[in-house]
């Protein structure tokens, strides 16, 4: 696959409007914060990557100035239009706008705050993992003298010489910092109270923008990794996106100081035009109450908006003496828009546009081509590594999320040191994906002997043990739910020790079944011609994951279907996250299919055996973190809630005592033997509970109580009031025990 020629004066166009935006955005943060005395580091700080998006402005114009971009060769122009000093400006326009980014957040909270104290430990390591980009930078692929970085030494043998190093920096630390740059300001803003609603969701939205530069980074590293089936176009797009990415991390640096200053002057002048409105707000006048005076009805004529800048401007009136009685009367000083189409017209429209629709899904000729781009679609291989990075990237963006809350609340456990194992290699696979796809051949059963990092066992390696070590996280999940001496910890222990010994039964297998010369060189041939004695371990390992996963959906299942939630919603949610395990399942069964009967699926069974296993080792690490970042943001959103239902909630009002109530003690007190004299239950009022005196239930038989149906605000337990008992049998002592003494409730019972 080879893109189509690049115009480099397009890019130059483009680039250079996304250039002058975020030096103006810039200029504009700067002059607010210097208008309104409020300069800080993080400004002193924005204008390190301002100067250097101006210079790399001027340089794209003096570089590109023909078709013929060089790639492989290096620039021997000078120091100024060398590889290093690309890559230098690159660097530090991207992290210095993520250290001005960091400041802008801990200058929000008080010296002696920890958001602050931990604001300036994430400036630290900021400025550490720039310092390790540059390095790498330089000490990969040096030329002579050293600033002349060889590329094409670097891409001809990346492994040998580094260039996969510079991959794997890229793609690492550039999405570590954005990640974390996305998560912090969430985590920090999440529970700060905000006039209105809306003011949080702008906020969030803005710190969120970190994500296209996130997008940006996955995109160079694609590129650089891929550059053999992009074709000669590679160089431009290279160069074109780096400098994107660079003038992203400037521009979503100051996108947040701007909006919030153009947000706020337009919402004091949108307050302003509300407190004009309000003025011209329709009339409510009630006729029964109001003695029938002669008014005058305007009707302003002109748009709306003339309306509201010209209040005194009248074209008619007309007077009203009377009214009909206890009604209102509403005169709306605005018309009323007409809809677009009739109710007939617009349902013939949608019918007939129905009709249409129901008319060319039907063509054959149209499912033809629909079912050719989806197999050209599956076949293509850049979309194929985009799809399995976008997975990977999930899951492992997950990962992070569930360590940052974890530590973020200090409840990190084994749980979430065991799930960092899966982690790394999850990570190291895809970055090997996108080495061993860097051009149009795929190894499928031939592994490339000369390199143990390519071989076919240390690919089953890190399969299992991205997958064995996610069972493991999610068993120790499960343990630290219950107390120290409950039955079913001991029990998840077990589990967890089964689990290894399965783990280490996999590898054994993987190693000695199919093992080549030397040991690590898994012949595949072999394994596709196994005897029937031999197929035995490959079913006992494939088996033993089938059941391991199975355990873990339905040993939760059986533990919380007896659990008590205060919120029904709650075990529906809980119960469906770790059933979410069949997802594994699923892959696995997959997996396992393409294995067995890979001779049935013809030449397309190695895309198919690749992107299963890529899938079933993302959805396992996904999966296990879902659970824990689901009820993160479910335990947020209702707590968001109840705050905003409490804040909206009535005063309360006093509520009916129910009947059940009373019925439940006469049915007590009836079934002495003795004949009891009449007695009378009385509530007196209080200042937390209000009774109504004017309605009396009807008095009982002998040995009964008359009860006054009163209204309070209270349940079965808040009715129990003090007995005061004069000249009452022993028997009837026992009511006592149904009614409680609680004298600080106001209340008071007489027999």
């Amino acid at each position: 696959m080879t893109f189509p020629h690049q115009d480099p004066l397009a890019w130059k166009v483009a680039l250079t409007f996304v250039h002058l935006l975020s030096l103006g955005l810039t200029i504009v943060r700067i002059r607010h914060r210097w208008r309104t005395n409020r300069l800080w580091w993080d400004d002193y700080v924005v204008g390190i990557p301002w100067a250097l998006v101006l210079v790399c402005a001027a340089l794209l114009w003096a570089k590109l100035n023909s078709k013929d971009t060089p790639w492989y060769m290096p620039n021997a122009q000078g120091f100024i239009h060398s590889y290093w000093f690309d890559g230098f400006i690159f660097l530090t326009i991207t992290w210095f706008s993520r250290i001005s980014l960091t400041l802008s957040v801990a200058r929000l909270f008080m010296p002696s705050h920890p958001y602050r104290i931990y604001g300036y430990a994430l400036v630290v390591v900021l400025f550490l993992m720039y310092l390790t980009s540059i390095l790498f930078t330089s000490l990969s692929c040096p030329g002579s003298p050293w600033w002349k970085i060889d590329a094409s030494r670097c891409l001809s043998n990346p492994i040998r010489t580094g260039g996969v190093v510079i991959g794997i920096i890229w793609i690492t630390i550039d999405f570590i910092a954005d990640v974390i740059l996305v998560i912090t300001p969430l985590l920090m803003f999440w529970r700060v109270r905000f006039p209105k609603p809306r003011d949080r969701s702008l906020i969030l939205a803005l710190f969120a923008g970190n994500i296209l530069t996130m997008f940006t980074s996955v995109l160079i590293c694609m590129i650089w990794l891929s550059h053999g089936l992009i074709g000669p176009e590679a160089a431009i797009l290279f160069k074109m996106v780096g400098e994107l990415h660079a003038t992203l991390a400037l521009l979503v640096t100051n996108l947040q100081i701007a909006s919030m200053v153009i947000y706020r002057k337009f919402r004091d002048t949108t307050d302003k035009s509300q407190t004009r409105r309000h003025n011209a707000q329709p009339i409510a006048v009630d006729v029964a109450n109001t003695p029938p005076e002669p008014m005058t009805l305007t009707t302003p004529t002109g748009a709306p908006s003339e309306q509201i800048e010209n209040p005194d401007v009248q074209s008619s009136s007309t007077s009203l003496s009377e009214a009909p009685s206890s009604q209102k009367c509403n005169f709306q000083l605005s018309s009323q828009a007409q809809p677009l189409f009739p109710p007939k017209q617009s349902s013939a429209i949608k019918s007939e546009i129905k009709w249409q629709y129901h008319i060319k899904t039907k063509k054959p000729g149209k499912l033809r081509t629909l079912d050719v781009l989806r197999r050209s679609i599956l076949s293509d291989l850049f979309f194929r590594l985009v799809s399995i990075t976008v997975i990977h990237c999930l899951a492992l963006g997950l990962a992070l999320i569930r360590l940052t809350h974890r530590w973020r609340t200090r409840r990190l456990w084994w749980d979430d040191y065991v799930v960092i194992i899966p982690w790394v290699f999850d990570l190291f696979s895809l970055v090997i994906l996108c080495v061993q796809y860097s051009s149009n051949k795929g190894w499928w059963y031939k592994p490339d002997l000369s390199r143990f990092i390519f071989s076919g066992w240390f690919a089953t390696f890190r399969y299992l043990t991205v997958i064995w070590f996610c069972h493991i996280s999610l068993a120790l999940s499960l343990v630290r739910v219950f107390l120290p001496g409950h039955w079913y910890k001991k029990a998840a222990f077990i589990f967890v020790i089964v689990l290894f010994l399965l783990y280490l039964l996999s590898v054994s297998i993987s190693t000695f079944l199919c093992r080549g010369s030397p040991w690590w060189t898994v012949n595949y041939d072999r394994c596709r011609k196994l005897s029937v004695r031999q197929i035995v371990p490959l079913a006992l390992s494939i088996s033993s994951d089938l059941i391991a996963n199975a355990v873990l959906i339905i040993w939760p299942l059986l533990i919380f279907w007896r659990a008590r939630f205060s919120n029904p919603s709650d075990r529906i949610l809980v119960l469906a996250l770790f059933a979410s395990g069949v997802l594994t399942m699923m892959a696995l069964g997959i997996f396992s299919i393409t294995w067995l009967a890979a001779d049935k699926f013809g030449p397309d069974v190695r895309l198919l055996f690749k992107m299963t296993t890529h899938l079933h080792q993302a959805i396992s690490l996904l999966v296990i973190n879902l659970q824990i970042v689901s009820m993160m943001v479910y335990r947020k959103f209702r707590s968001s809630r109840d705050r905003f239902r409490r804040h909206r909630r009535p005063r309360e009002r006093p509520l009916e005592v129910p009947d059940v109530i009373h019925q439940s003690t006469l049915s007590i007190i009836s079934d002495y033997p003795t004949s009891l004299p009449s007695y009378t239950v009385t509530v007196a009022p209080s200042t937390s509970l209000t009774s109504s005196s004017s309605e009396q239930s009807s008095s009982e038989q002998s040995g009964s109580a008359s009860v006054p149906q009163s209204t309070t605000s209270t349940s079965c337990n808040v009715l129990s009031s003090e007995l005061v008992t004069t000249s009452v049998p022993e028997s009837v002592s026992a009511v006592s025990s149904v009614v409680s003494s609680q004298p600080e409730r106001g209340l008071s019972s007489t027999l």
